[in-house]
Order: C-alpha cells, then sequence, then structure tokens
C-alpha cells in the first residue's frame, strides 16, 4: 500500500515536472531577439523608451559595383538623423547621413527610394563593418554587414534593379549626403 502511494506521488512530481520544465529556463527562444533574415540589425537607444531600429543591412554585389540596404525605423517623436560610417582599412573613412521622420521608416534601397551612396568594398561571402550612429547622441551601434550576391532569385531582382548597377557611368565617392525620408 505504501509502495502504491509512493509510485502515485512520484509519477504526480514527474508529470508536474515535465509540464512546467519551461519555467527552469529564464531565457527562452521566444524571447530573445534575432534577425529573421539574412541580414544584421541592432537598436540604438535614444531615451525615453525611444530608439532607432536598424533592420535588415545588407550590402549587395552584382561583383564590381556593391550597395547597402536596409530599414531604418524612428520610434521617437521627432524627427531623427543617422550617421553612417564606413571606415575601410585602405581608404578614407566614408560617412553618410539620413534623416528620418518621427515615427516613421526610410527603405534604403527599395521602395522606391535610392541605396547607400556609400562605396563600399568585399565580394559576397564577407562582411562589411558599419557603424550607426543617432544625432544629438553618443551612442552607436556596430553592425556586420553580410556582402550578398544575386545568388538567389530574391536578391538577384534587387540586385538588378539597383541604380549604378550595370550602369557604364561611374558612381561618384562621396564623403558625406543628406537623404531627407519620407514616412512609409
Amino acid at each position: 500500500m505504501l509502495a502504491r502511494k509512493f509510485a502515485a506521488v512520484a509519477a504526480a512530481a514527474g508529470i508536474l515536472l515535465s509540464a512546467s520544465a519551461c519555467s527552469f529556463n529564464p531565457h527562452p527562444d521566444s524571447l530573445q531577439s534575432y534577425a529573421p533574415s539574412d541580414g544584421s540589425g541592432a537598436d540604438i537607444d535614444l531615451g525615453a523608451g525611444h530608439s532607432i531600429k536598424l533592420r535588415n543591412f545588407v550590402a549587395l554585389t552584382d561583383g564590381t559595383d556593391n550597395a547597402l540596404i536596409g530599414v531604418l525605423v524612428n520610434t521617437s517623436a521627432k524627427p531623427e538623423t543617422v550617421s553612417i560610417n564606413y571606415a575601410p582599412a585602405a581608404d578614407a573613412p566614408q560617412t553618410e547621413s539620413i534623416t528620418i521622420p518621427a515615427n516613421g521608416s526610410y527603405s534604403l534601397g527599395y521602395n522606391g527610394n535610392p541605396a547607400s551612396t556609400l562605396n563600399l568594398s568585399g565580394s559576397a561571402g564577407q562582411l562589411v563593418e558599419l557603424n550607426f550612429g543617432a544625432s544629438k547622441n553618443s551612442t552607436w551601434a556596430k553592425l556586420s554587414v553580410p556582402v550578398l550576391d544575386g545568388t538567389f532569385g530574391y536578391y538577384k531582382s534587387i540586385v538588378d534593379n539597383i541604380p549604378g548597377f550595370n550602369d557604364p557611368t561611374p558612381i561618384p565617392n562621396p564623403t558625406a549626403t543628406d537623404v531627407t525620408a519620407t514616412t512609409n
């Protein structure tokens, strides 16, 4: 009789333990931040619960030219200017600035907007190091952006439609640009 009670208690404890095993993991996968795409992303904290969200940044190449694409999202009630810094080892550092409207976004390189004018280097399979910073903020985000080509059909259509690619006129190597975004 004692063995039956012990077996019943052990079975109940086993069921309770297996049903509540999720609570033993303080960091379940569903709460972890990740990039659900091939690109890189990060958040730049602006304070007061606001941020600039960098999403799905990739450098696309046609084998000769590279173009940076991605999405910048501003959760602030004020327009924010984001600087993108690129400092290749052999060349002079380059900077591009993009103004994102209040509570808006800017799609760099698609949705009718031009790609970045930074003259990126790197071939498919490599990573390009970029720094992103918001105006009036000392916080910077460093992204290791993958360089991809038109091997996959999805990227081929984007690579084929980037202005300057497959174009006999060379793209100038700018040192700074200012792009004013519209709310998408």
